[in-house]
């Protein structure tokens, strides 16, 4: 706050305009015709910054992406900024463009006037790394690769445990198994940086699975007494095996090549999900205490 516009922008020239976090204060100073608001997607959070400009008899511009049709969606603000905007003599316009409407509804607008559509391909890119702070946190943009797989791991366990109450603990440790050996044997044949990323996102989501859903069963396949014990077991068989791993991997990637070294661990994954498979079958489930 206090510096030039200029300076943070890293011009070789000041602006003569000051940032500041007094919204109030600058816009009766400054009496704008018009403020292009680019602060936030949701109209919810956006509508008090909406309601200060529009009361001090400015004129507003935003990218907020609700705002460019709100009335299905949040009726009630629709109509107030609407009144307060007729009150005030002044307009808001919404220009911001959702990738549902730019992806899925244009595409379908373009196409009503066709008799026949044989193909239909759109493509999103974007560079995140010049976007906002919060949108780069939430698609993992700028995170160590150790934070990103956390970050999977997370998201692995949440579906877990929705997935819980509809297939059961066993076939999903199964399935996280053999998911996982598939997605360690596709590096072999990855040939650009973007496939690998993809893969070890998609093997991040299969081994947190197989996390989740290990533990559950522990806690419901042993008596209660034993609980600590094997899951002071069950831990340190997943710490020795993180620790074990990448130096066999390591290890074996001299010899063999690294791409093999994919194969190898990808199969070892594959056996233990028929493995478990056949073990859980003679597993019983302990009820969860109520």
């Amino acid at each position: 706050m206090g510096r030039d516009l200029g300076e943070v922008a890293s011009l070789a020239r000041k602006l003569e305009v000051v940032i500041s976090d007094g919204t109030d204060a600058v816009l009766s100073q400054t009496r704008p015709d018009v403020v292009f608001l680019t602060t936030a997607s949701f109209l919810e959070v956006v509508y008090p910054q909406l309601e200060g400009c529009i009361k001090a008899g400015v004129n507003v511009v935003s990218t907020c992406e609700e705002l460019s049709y709100p009335y299905r969606k949040v009726p009630q603000l629709s109509a107030e900024i609407d009144k307060i905007a007729k009150a005030n003599e002044v307009t808001v316009l919404g220009t911001g463009v959702n990738p549902g409407f730019l992806m899925d509804a244009w595409p379908l607008f373009m196409t009503g006037v066709c008799q026949q559509v044989k193909r239909i391909k759109v493509t999103r890119i974007q560079d995140a790394s010049p976007r906002r702070g919060p949108f780069q946190k939430k698609i993992g943009a700028g995170r160590t690769l150790e934070e990103f797989k956390k970050l999977v791991a997370a998201i692995s366990a949440i579906i877990t445990g929705r997935l819980g109450g509809h297939i059961t603990l066993k076939k999903i440790l199964v399935i996280s198994c053999l998911g996982t050996g598939l997605l360690y044997l596709s590096p072999m044949w990855a040939r650009t940086v973007t496939q690998l990323i993809i893969f070890i996102a998609l093997t991040g989501l299969f081994k947190g699975g197989l996390m989740t859903s290990s533990n559950a069963l522990v806690g419901l396949s042993v008596p209660r007494s034993q609980q600590g014990i094997a899951y002071g077991v069950a831990t340190s068989a997943q710490a020795l095996g993180s620790g074990l791993g990448p130096l066999i991997g390591g290890s074996l990637a001299p010899l063999i090549g690294l791409r093999p070294v994919f194969g190898v661990a990808g199969g070892f994954f594959m056996l233990t999900g028929i493995a478990v498979s056949k073990l859980l079958a003679r597993v019983t489930l302990e009820k969860p205490a109520t």
